[in-house]
């Protein structure tokens, strides 16, 4: 009989994290604890446009690595996928702490309505330094147009969400 794996667990495929090789890497080759290594390589997702059933497929590939059936993996795949409703609300906690720290506040001061108005913090040099923390939190590249658009918390998270899904 198999055993339930422990975690912690991708965020991205589900995957178990057992071993110090099953994680993935930051950019600086650092370990990054939210990712395996299948789905996340020296900063950069593996696999940045993969669909769910192809992660599915992907998830079922390696089982036996995680000491599971192919269709125990492709069962906890598809229970993580259902999970995606949640990303939309990791992204939003995402962008909050990526605006609590370059506004220096903490994220329960701030909400989707945010706005250089009536975030003290919030100045040119703050917003720049919003911005970057944006591109190294979902490792994007935000265009000058995309910078000028986020005139509030909520508009910062629909053009990192619209990069995304790009």
């Amino acid at each position: 009989m198999q055993t339930q794996p422990k975690g912690p667990f991708c965020q991205s495929c589900s995957m178990p994290m057992q071993k110090l090789q099953d994680f993935g890497t930051n950019a600086n080759g650092s370990q990054n604890s939210d990712y395996c290594i299948y789905c996340f390589k020296l900063g950069k997702f593996t696999e940045p446009n993969i669909a769910m059933l192809q992660m599915i497929d992907k998830v079922a590939s390696f089982a036996a690595k995680m000491n599971m059936t192919s269709e125990q993996a492709k069962k906890m795949a598809l229970e993580a996928g259902g999970a995606s409703a949640t990303a939309g609300r990791d992204l939003k906690d995402r962008v909050l702490n990526a605006a609590a720290s370059a506004f220096k506040v903490s994220a329960t001061e701030l909400s989707e309505y945010s706005t250089p108005a009536d975030v003290a913090g919030w100045d040119s040099l703050a917003h720049l330094q919003f911005v970057v923390a944006l591109e190294e939190a979902f490792n994007i590249r935000l265009e000058p147009s995309d910078i000028i658009r986020i005139e509030s918390i909520g508009e910062a998270e629909r053009t990192v969400g619209e990069k995304l899904s790009a």
